[in-house]
């Protein structure tokens, strides 16, 4: 099986406390990212100052230094060939795309694979290879941390709309908080007591 990388780390300076902990209905954002991918993981690890009882979370060593950073270091603390890289900002994850995602990593010849929306490439909503590690590594031996541009450097199979519309009809899974009002904006218009 394939194990789950939450990252969780980021200084959330526009949502003006720790998001992580924000209340999402009767849990927190990284507690329904968590559960999204407990039941398709046997491992699931949090990248991040903290996680809930029973949940595995560790501190990178340069804290703000990036999403590839923060995946390099994810990839060392892991040994699942397939792995499975969330935001912990994420709330409504549809663990029906999340497993078609790790089942094409797993069959196909693709280091990573990746959902396009209409703002572009979702790394974090995505799974990697584990041989990534060594691209992420170069990369920021160069001083280079953007995953779009690691993405250019491996092979990326990318899934069009068409395609993960059959997993996530509404999109949700990459429906993201990075203010007060976003979290406003989603309870809004997601009930509270939505489940995937």
């Amino acid at each position: 099986m394939a194990a789950a990388v939450i990252l969780s780390g980021g200084q959330s300076s526009r949502f003006g406390s720790e998001k992580s902990r924000a209340q999402f209905g009767t849990t927190t954002l990284l507690e329904r990212a968590i559960t999204a991918a407990s039941a398709l993981t046997e491992e699931v690890l949090v990248i991040g100052p903290w996680a809930p009882e029973g949940t595995n979370y560790v501190v990178e060593p340069e804290r703000f230094g990036g999403p590839v950073g923060a995946l390099a270091f994810a990839l060392t603390q892991v040994s699942a060939e397939q792995v499975l890289v969330l935001a912990g900002d994420h709330p409504l994850l549809q663990p029906r795309l999340l497993a078609e995602l790790i089942r094409l990593c797993a069959e196909g010849d693709s280091a990573a694979v990746v959902p396009v929306t209409e703002n572009g490439p979702q790394p974090l909503v995505a799974c990697y290879d584990h041989s990534v590690l060594s691209d992420a590594e170069q990369m920021l031996r160069q001083g280079e941390r953007s995953m779009r541009g690691l993405l250019s450097r491996i092979a990326t199979q990318y899934m069009p709309e068409q395609e993960w519309r059959t997993f996530d009809a509404h999109g949700w899974s990459f429906l993201d908080v990075d203010t007060p009002g976003d979290l406003a904006e989603l309870l809004h218009l997601v009930p509270t007591d939505f489940e995937p």
